[in-house]
């Protein structure tokens, strides 16, 4: 981790023309290089801990010996980056100096969750709903495609929010839509990342959990995403939203109290 943060492998430049998104590369034979959009506020700091977080797994699941074993796929590595911002958060929180800053941290926090798990799992059904449509010998348009996005939105959302007509073609502003079929592996990794962040609060010996951690980080594409993620102790069947679920019921609990 020093030498992903003071090895000068950061570019953290703003201006005009910078660009405002974030992101990891790797560079074959030297560590990987992050690309961060860093303003000094607890969201950049959110992404550098995420950012950095697929910068060390990179760097510790290089050198095995087939080129293609050294990049993890998107469920493990989002796992891993996923599990360092809810380090990050557990740690503001912890030493949050009032309450209006908690309560600040954990507005951002449920946000974070929003949009890593619930909005990943309506974009993957989206996508699931026009496949099949088309397997079954249907068409598709604008307005069809409108119509499923919407409806799906007003599953998720309930009734006590309001959607305008534009809302209805949201879809295609979306890119992920334009990259294949991936986006239910940010709401895995969400999962799988509450369930070991539970394991190193509630186990009794956090070391040997944080072993796992490590396994899974060293593993790079060396075995299947799955079999990864099940060795380092994350549920991979049955109910496996049950301790993101928990946890996220625990930041609206908590919430609640302090307003």
């Amino acid at each position: 981790l020093e030498t992903v943060l003071y090895g000068g492998s950061i570019d953290a430049s703003t201006g005009t023309a910078r660009d405002t998104s974030s992101y990891t590369l790797p560079v074959p034979g030297l560590h990987p290089y992050i690309f961060l959009y860093y303003i000094g506020d607890t969201s950049s700091v959110n992404t550098l801990a995420h950012e950095s977080a697929h910068s060390v797994h990179m760097y510790l699941s290089s050198g095995h010996p087939y080129y293609d074993q050294d990049a993890p796929v998107t469920l493990v590595t989002e796992t891993a980056a996923a599990l360092n911002e809810m380090l990050l958060f557990d740690y503001l929180y912890e030493n949050a100096a009032s309450v209006e800053e908690r309560i600040s941290l954990l507005g951002q926090q449920i946000g974070n969750l929003n949009g890593t798990f619930f909005t990943q799992m309506y974009f993957a059904q989206f996508q699931q709903k026009i496949h099949e449509r088309v397997q079954n010998g249907g068409g598709l348009s604008a307005d069809s495609l409108d119509t499923v996005w919407l409806t799906l939105l007003k599953e998720y959302y309930g009734s006590d929010i309001a959607f305008g007509d534009y809302a209805a073609g949201t879809w295609a502003s979306i890119p992920h839509f334009y990259q294949g079929f991936y986006v239910y592996t940010y709401a895995g990794a969400q999962s799988a990342a509450c369930s070991l962040f539970t394991q190193l609060k509630t186990e009794g010996d956090g070391q040997k959990v944080a072993d796992r951690i490590m396994g899974l980080l060293r593993a790079g594409n060396t075995k299947a995403p799955l079999d990864i993620l099940s060795e380092a102790g994350a549920p991979v069947a049955g109910n496996v939203t049950e301790d993101l679920t928990k946890y996220y019921n625990s930041l609206v609990n908590e919430l609640e109290l302090l307003l």
